[in-house]
């Protein structure tokens, strides 16, 4: 390309909009004829693999990937892969966590390959490649997440048993998340709807738990799309489901009420009592404002998921009632649920069994018990660093903090609390760095320093987002006109 009298912001353009290859030439300089001889130049299965390569939008790919969408072991596209890389149309990396090789290949190699994949690979056999290689992702990452929680919607068939924490699993997918949501999107937009749901399902609890929810929510609304246009109203409704449910876990639970509501009334009216269950429950988690209408939602969606032998949506839905119960302040009532719950999770999600060991300390520092609160609380911690669930990790430590600073232990607290910020700050979770004011305005007050009080409560409403937050808001402004009292 030569013209030199282009803006930067027009040779983006083109290169961005137009194949970018075409417009990389200047005179006998021609890119894509340069690619070309070099791609004519490899055996038959080498040229195959620089093809597949294209097929999925991925950063860097192990060599599994390749051999999935071949449909070959990865012994067999090993030479294949040493071949393109002395060739220089991929790089072999250093190995990744996970211990696997790692292929790279050039925004423009990728864009050759991917035109490449079309023209040379039948409908057919594209197809097919996708099916292996989305079929081949879903059961490594169903397996490698088997510490989860299975994702919020009826589970289908086949998904392997919940064991206890599994650090080579968490790794590899780690290692693998880039290329798995790209396979599952990939998958969706060529119109492989089974395919990239059960895909989309097997990855969404991890997503979600580690807080990739940007890439859940994307690919599970890809995934839900082409459920909608191919007319699968069954699998998009879990899609849909599924996505709502990471809303709420990043407290957007608000922003997705309308949607919990309709996905209920479309289950009900195709007669999908499982689903139902799950939007039932959805419906609860939103109505933080009407407290005793949650808790009729729960507690029935609750007794559907024990109905129907659901042992994960009973769980989830009892996490939802003592959530609830807690704001209501019927603290032994929600011990008692988490005890049920902590005897009915064993062998199921570690993550569940998280949650209601940090509930059963709360439940413990409700009714003047702190120092067991404390024994729940470091339980809860020990366990979310084993599943390096960083989310758990700061709620449990946040609770710990404030246990600590009601025995007077306020320096040791305050030092949980800071290092505990730092974590709320770097995840993006303003509600976290709310309660941590919260926290710091109730040490102040045990301190006597009443003005430093009401300078944290008055901190922590303003971070609080009003809409999703009706309780520690109504709470915070409870705490700041006591402050305002004690203050004259």
């Amino acid at each position: 390309m030569t013209r030199p009298a282009w803006p930067l912001a027009e040779l983006a353009r083109r290169l961005a909009d137009a194949p970018a290859l075409s417009e990389l030439r200047a005179g006998h300089l021609d890119v894509r004829a340069t690619f070309g001889a070099s791609y004519a130049a490899l055996s038959a299965p080498a040229r195959r693999a620089f093809r597949l390569l294209g097929s999925v939008a991925a950063d860097g790919v192990a060599a599994w990937t390749v051999a999935a969408l071949a449909g070959a072991t990865v012994h067999d596209v090993d030479g294949s892969l040493e071949e393109l890389a002395a060739a220089g149309l991929i790089t072999a990396g250093d190995a990744d966590a996970a211990d696997q090789p790692r292929y790279r290949m050039h925004d423009l190699l990728r864009g050759f390959a991917a035109e490449l994949f079309v023209t040379e690979e039948s409908g057919r056999s594209r197809a097919a490649a996708l099916r292996r290689v989305a079929a081949t992702a879903r059961d490594h990452a169903a397996g490698a997440a088997r510490e989860l929680p299975l994702a919020f919607a009826p589970p289908p068939p086949g998904i392997p048993a919940r064991t206890p924490p599994c650090p080579e699993g968490g790794v590899w997918l780690t290692a693998e998340r880039g290329v798995l949501v790209a396979v599952a999107e990939t998958t969706a937009r060529a119109g492989l709807v089974r395919e990239a749901a059960e895909l989309a399902y097997a990855l969404a609890p991890f997503l979600i738990v580690r807080g990739f929810h940007d890439d859940a929510v994307r690919m599970l609304g890809t995934a839900a799309d082409a459920a909608a246009a191919a007319g699968d109203a069954a699998a998009e409704t879990r899609l849909r489901l599924v996505r709502a449910d990471a809303e709420v876990d990043r407290r957007r639970a608000g922003g997705v009420a309308d949607e919990f509501r309709h996905l209920l009334d479309r289950c009900s009216l195709a007669g999908d009592q499982h689903a139902a269950a799950y939007a039932s429950l959805g419906v609860a988690a939103t109505l933080e404002a009407d407290l005793g209408s949650a808790l009729t939602a729960a507690t029935l969606a609750a007794e559907r998921f024990d109905a129907l032998g659901d042992g994960h949506g009973l769980l989830s839905a009892w996490t939802e009632i003592a959530a609830i119960q807690f704001f209501l302040g019927r603290h032994d009532v929600a011990a008692a649920t988490c005890r049920r719950a902590l005897a009915r999770a064993e062998g199921n999600s570690a993550v569940h069994r998280a949650r209601f060991l940090r509930m059963l300390g709360i439940a413990c520092y409700e009714t003047g018990r702190v120092e067991e609160a404390i024994g729940y609380y470091r339980a809860c911690l020990d366990l979310c660093r084993d599943l390096r669930w960083s989310t758990g990790e700061r709620l449990a430590l946040h609770r710990l903090a404030q246990a600590e600073a009601a025995l007077g232990r306020h320096d040791t607290a305050t030092g949980i609390l800071l290092r505990c910020a730092e974590m709320f700050v770097n995840a993006g979770d303003t509600r976290g760095e709310a309660l941590i004011s919260y926290t710091l305005g109730e040490i102040s007050r045990w301190r006597g320093d009443e003005r430093a009080a009401l300078a944290h409560f008055t901190t922590c409403l303003h971070r609080l987002d009003p809409l999703n937050e009706h309780v520690w808001s109504a709470r915070t402004r409870d705490q700041i006109a006591r402050s305002r009292a004690a203050l004259g």
